[in-house]
């Protein structure tokens, strides 16, 4: 499988043998002619650190507060006063209040990753700290505590972000200078995601019951009949991920919201395969565009950018309603793309894969004039 290197700005190639065995701290293989297998981080909620926990929010998934934009980081579910723990060794580069809580200060934290001070964890929503700027601090090391994250009536969690110093000096971390560096469920081990993708159904004009995937006229909210396609047409697909099952046990919200009931949230690869039938209903031609992947990082720039790009201009970005609407045909990153299909039968077909290569599929047979 494909994952982002555990340092910013390189790509790896990481094969993780059936008989691997990891352990916290430490990556121990039995077969010694295997690769090496990655130390992935800790989780950083749980009794020392080490418990997956459902997620609100993915990284690069839509949001919908004040405009479109694209989520930067993880939402861990949590409980209001849970321990945080460090889920990799380094030093505290950052450390001061978040006033984006409206009715308490929330406390920041940036650890580097390891000796690299430009490069680093964020740890944000944190009621009290017990490290500051310039503590060294230790894999599972105890840093603070989840405060009641009240602010748009949200749900209590802990905000964990890779990000870099676009500053290019240690002494200049802020709240500015620290960028997006990438997708942070990228650093845990991908073996403790057991949960599959689904394809969501889809309300259609065009059907009783809802779709697989739905065609719309390129760049448009124009929805166009699968038997009756034709000029450029973009390809809408949705699907549901819950990554994990575990939740956190404290009951409702303190702060007096509902605690989610669905955790959905964006898969880490789309890709779009066009299959040309014959007469006899049998493949003559496959086309696969390129696929769409949420593991890059997300400058400032790209945030609205992006986000009419990768979703269709319907969806909704909040907790209570997660309709992640996919724009399967925008395969290329600061691009926009399309199906430009010559009349025939087609089968269109959308696969996705979680941060763990757990795959979906779904797929329609169309007709273009």
């Amino acid at each position: 499988m494909f994952l982002r290197s555990r340092w910013p700005g390189t790509l790896a190639l990481v094969v993780v043998a059936p008989l691997a065995l990891l352990t916290r701290g430490s990556a121990v293989s039995v077969d010694p002619r295997q690769p090496a297998v990655v130390d992935y981080a800790s989780w950083p909620l749980g009794p020392d650190g080490d418990i997956p926990r459902a997620l609100y929010s993915t990284h690069g998934q839509l949001w919908s507060v004040s405009g479109d934009f694209l989520h930067q980081g993880i939402d861990i579910s949590a409980c209001p006063r849970e321990p945080v723990f460090a889920v990799e060794a380094g030093i505290v580069v950052y450390s001061t209040f978040d006033k984006s809580n409206v009715n308490s200060e929330s406390k920041e934290v940036i650890v580097s990753r390891g000796g690299d001070l430009l490069h680093g964890m964020r740890y944000l929503h944190l009621g009290a700290s017990v490290v500051d700027v310039g503590d060294e601090v230790r894999r599972d090391q105890l840093i603070g505590t989840v405060v009641n994250w009240n602010a748009f009536c949200s749900y209590d969690h802990l905000h964990l972000q890779v990000v870099k110093c676009a500053d290019g000096a240690s002494s200049a971390w802020s709240v500015l200078s620290a960028e997006d560096a990438g997708n942070p469920v990228c650093q845990f081990d991908p073996a403790t995601d057991k949960e599959l993708p689904a394809c969501a159904g889809l309300p259609s004009i065009h059907s009783a019951q809802p779709e697989r995937l739905l065609f719309f006229e390129n760049e448009s909210d124009k929805e166009l009949e699968p038997t009756d396609l034709s000029g450029k047409i973009d390809v809408v697909a949705s699907f549901r991920d819950q990554c994990f099952t575990e939740k956190p046990s404290c009951g409702s919200s303190s702060s007096g919201c509902p605690v989610a009931s669905s955790f959905d949230v964006a898969p880490c690869k789309i890709q779009l395969t066009i299959k040309k039938l014959d007469s006899s209903g049998a493949v003559a031609e496959s086309e696969s565009f390129e696929p769409i992947f949420f593991d890059r990082e997300i400058s400032g720039s790209d945030q609205t950018a992006l986000a009419p790009v990768l979703y269709h201009s319907t969806s909704e970005g909040t907790y209570s309603s997660r309709d992640l609407r996919f724009v399967a045909t925008h395969g290329a990153r600061h691009s926009e793309d399309a199906w430009a299909p010559a009349p025939g039968l087609y089968l269109v077909q959308v696969d996705v894969w979680d941060w763990a290569n757990n795959p979906a599929s779904c797929s329609m047979s169309v007709t273009v004039h």
